[in-house]
């Protein structure tokens, strides 16, 4: 039985199980959800427990949901205690909520997955649950944080079918560095990638410590802050087998195109027409019959109404479309779990022919051993993506008013719109290049990590973390050669060319860790983390290419003339760090935080690889020390101040100059 039968029987299995799911009795409960004042709340997450069905009050608090008799309703708001209220026979459920101050203290995930109450931080975290982050769907979870988080910059910085973004935090910091913040998953430094990779339906949630004191105990490599993710597990569902699944579809289309006038058509001034001028300097419109494009060499020429064409060059994007499909089964008890996922996505892009592919699966488990706990979790992605590689846009701002655009795009059986029969001296037909200018990359990224953790007693803890990332990419890019002198002399011909590249990338990191806790007295309290890092970061870029081919169309570089050019280029470094972090607490309102840590790198010179640097901070919550600060208007105050020192390395082989062979060493360039 092969890999693929097998999944084709396992999907089959989940969508069966989904099935049953959906026909079982369900009728649909409203109601409306206030406030102990009877005030409505909009916004409260209603879910029906071990599934993923849910909904959120609207703004006069009121709520439609299909659950069926026994289920139980999870009403939870932030700032109020979680209520849960089984479904009998009735369809109307009214109830209200009472504050709970408790919330304002559910721990959160800091650095090197530290969980802390925001009342012991000296800096400002932001959380991001999964509900928001998958409101809109987005394909790219880095693209679904924008605008969510006060000071988080996502550009994006690639368009197109496979956007990449861009991550900064409160602004750049260095004029030459990196300025992008760091990407913890479950507990591993990652690459910036891995978040552009990410199952956007695996985020359980995504911390964002916004300051270099913030993420001081990862170094360096956080000098710019982190987005700390959890993604999703199987949790305690008392033992059932909770299953999900999800599809959405999105749309997408060119706004506008920049305007341009439409009065004056192909020439030099507004005397001289010239047919196969791209700028758009000659005489007025008038609706005339004109030739355009040059004398083709069998005498022909193509003639066309002398008028501008509206909408001519916004009529060429396509409309791209994306399509995502998700997949989840999880389940647990009380001392183990395990969470399984795959994501399919598609998306055609609004450029003719671009396609992207992409494929995650992601396993996940724990198990607790009395004092022992250990940990996996593993993530697979594969993608595919297809793009031309010519610029189309400013081919397209080069396209005077009166050429029907549209009418160019069967260029193989249209002598008019082949290249050497294209209007243009200078730039060719844009649909000619799409689809022969063209790249296709496929990648392949894993992300595995083990943790295991021992709880000698109340005090002492020592955990252990390993984890790997690999990314491989596998590149062809090809240009198709283009005779134009056939017609006219511009521009030059074009000879077939094609490049393969194969891009490795490793990345190795290990934490040993050991916490204390100790009630000094019975007012303060004390917490201490010692801990060990290594890092390892290993890369390969290896580049074959080949110009100009022999037999048409046949991208492989082995159909070449000349010698086969190419290059290659290896990386390694690495960093050892010991560092240590202290709080002390008095009263639960009162907290000072320290940190220190100490890098030794290899990408820096023996006298001067050990850095040191530190932090410290103080959070002050004065309504909870004075209770008369508290009213109506006022629950909650937190005071918080911090600085902090980063120390920042750099990438290897910069301390010296490199030297690099020119083509056709010693005769060459």
């Amino acid at each position: 039985m092969n890999m693929k039968t097998i999944l084709n029987g396992t999907l089959m299995l989940l969508f069966a199980l989904v099935v049953q799911i959906s026909f079982a009795q369900t009728s649909n409960i409203n109601g409306t959800v206030t406030d102990d004042t009877g005030s409505p709340l909009p916004g409260v997450n209603i879910i029906v427990k071990g599934t993923t069905v849910g909904t959120q009050t609207d703004f006069d608090g009121n709520f439609s949901i299909n659950a069926g008799k026994g289920d139980v309703l999870v009403f939870s708001y932030i700032g109020f205690k979680t209520l849960q209220k089984t479904v009998s026979d009735q369809t109307t459920i009214n109830l209200n909520l009472a504050p709970d101050s408790a919330e304002l203290d559910a721990v959160i995930v800091t650095a090197l997955n530290i969980e802390r109450k925001p009342r012991e931080l000296g800096y400002t975290v932001t959380t991001v649950d999964a509900e928001k982050l998958n409101q809109a769907k987005a394909t790219n979870a880095g693209s679904a944080l924008t605008g969510k988080v006060a000071g988080l910059q996502i550009n994006t910085i690639s368009n197109g079918v496979n956007p990449n973004t861009r991550v900064v935090l409160r602004g750049n910091r260095s004029l030459r560095g990196d300025n992008q913040a760091l990407i913890v998953i479950d507990g591993f430094p990652a690459s910036r990638g891995a978040l552009d990779l990410l199952n956007p339906n695996d985020i359980a949630d995504i911390n964002v410590l916004k300051g270099a004191n913030a993420a001081a105990l990862y170094g360096s490599q956080a000098s710019n802050g982190a987005l700390i993710i959890t993604t999703s597990s199987g949790g305690d569902t008392g033992g059932k087998l909770v299953v999900g699944f999800s599809s959405s579809a999105s749309f997408e289309s060119v706004q506008y195109m920049p305007d341009r006038q439409e009065s004056f058509g192909p020439g030099y001034d507004l005397d001289t027409y010239v047919p196969i001028e791209n700028t758009s300097w000659g005489p007025a419109y008038d609706g005339s019959i004109r030739q355009v494009g040059p004398t083709l060499v069998d005498g022909s020429f193509l003639e066309l109404p002398y008028s501008a064409i509206e909408d001519n060059t916004l009529n060429f994007w396509n409309t791209g479309t994306s399509f995502q499909n998700n997949v989840s089964v999880g389940g647990g008890d009380e001392v183990s779990s395990f969470y399984i996922s795959a994501y399919d996505q598609k998306n055609y892009g609004i450029t003719p022919n671009d396609e992207f592919h992409k494929n995650n699966f992601r396993i996940k488990g724990d198990r607790e051993y009395e004092k022992l706990q250990i940990s996996g979790n593993m993530s697979y992605t594969i993608t595919k993506q297809n793009t031309t590689t010519d610029n189309v846009y400013n081919n397209l701002l080069n396209v005077p008013a009166n050429i029907p655009l549209t009418s160019l795009s069967d260029w193989k059986n249209n002598k008019f719109a082949a290249p050497n029969g294209y209007f243009s001296g200078y730039y060719e037909n844009p649909y000619y290049t799409i689809d022969n200018r063209r790249e296709t990359i496929n990648q392949e990224n894993f992300l595995g990590q083990l943790k295991a953790s021992y709880k000698f007693n109340d005090m002492f803890n020592l955990s252990y973390r390993v984890g790997v990332e690999t990314f491989t990419n596998f590149g062809k890019a090809y240009n198709n050669a283009v005779d134009y002198t056939d017609a006219y002399d511009r521009p030059s011909d074009v000879p077939a060319s094609v490049s393969d590249y194969e891009n490795f990338t490793r990345r190795l990191n290990s934490d040993l860790i050991l916490t204390f806790k100790k009630d000094l007295t019975q007012d303060l309290n004390l917490k201490v983390i010692l801990g060990q890092n290594i890092r390892d970061n290993f890369s390969k870029n290896i580049n074959v290419n080949a110009s100009p081919l022999v037999i048409p169309d046949l991208n492989n570089v082995s159909n070449r003339q000349g010698e086969l050019g190419g290059g290659e280029s290896n990386f390694r470094d690495r960093l050892t760090a010991l560092y240590g972090d202290l709080t002390l607490g008095f009263k639960d309102y009162l907290f000072l935080n320290a940190t220190a840590r100490n890098d030794w790198s290899s990408a820096l010179s023996k006298e001067n690889r050990s850095f040191f640097y530190p932090s410290v901070g103080l959070s002050f919550v004065p309504t909870d020390a004075f209770e008369g600060l508290k009213g109506d208007f006022l629950n909650y105050l937190k005071i918080a101040g911090s600085v902090a020192k980063v120390g920042s390395s750099t990438s290897p082989y910069q301390l010296q100059d490199v030297y690099n062979v020119s083509g056709g060493f010693p005769y060459g360039s």
